[in-house]
């Protein structure tokens, strides 16, 4: 994860193919086909949204994963939206770290992005 956020998506696209291997980490397929998407192949984050959507018919799947993703293609109102599914189904950690989250840097100063921030902060002091 790293590498990817100082920008060697080569490097982080070689360890996550190899974490991919050693595990069945939802998660893992997800940076990977994040680090894809933003190296160019944005038909990998594409074809994951699609799994997720067939895997949440069976099992629980992270809004925060469907976030992630639509930020790796550059679609900040689908991430908003996800996010703001994530932060009504109280959906884990990845919600309660938001404000400091560097993966959600493209949406900050978005109105929407930081009016979720508000409402995860106003609820952690209720």
């Amino acid at each position: 994860m790293a590498l990817q956020l100082k920008g060697d998506l080569p490097a982080a696209i070689a360890e996550y193919t190899q974490a991919q291997q050693l595990s069945d980490d939802l998660w893992v397929l997800v940076l990977l086909a994040s680090a894809k998407a933003r190296s160019g192949d944005k038909d990998a984050a594409v074809r994951l949204l699609a799994e997720l959507e067939e895997l949440s018919q069976h099992r629980h799947v992270p809004s925060y994963f469907r976030t992630f993703l639509y930020l790796s293609l550059g679609n900040r109102d689908e991430a908003v939206r996800w996010l703001g599914q994530g932060i009504a189904d109280h959906d884990g950690l990845s919600i309660n770290v938001i404000k400091v989250d560097p993966w959600l840097n493209p949406l900050r100063g978005d109105p929407r992005f930081e009016a979720l921030v508000q409402k995860v902060v106003s609820s952690e002091h209720k």
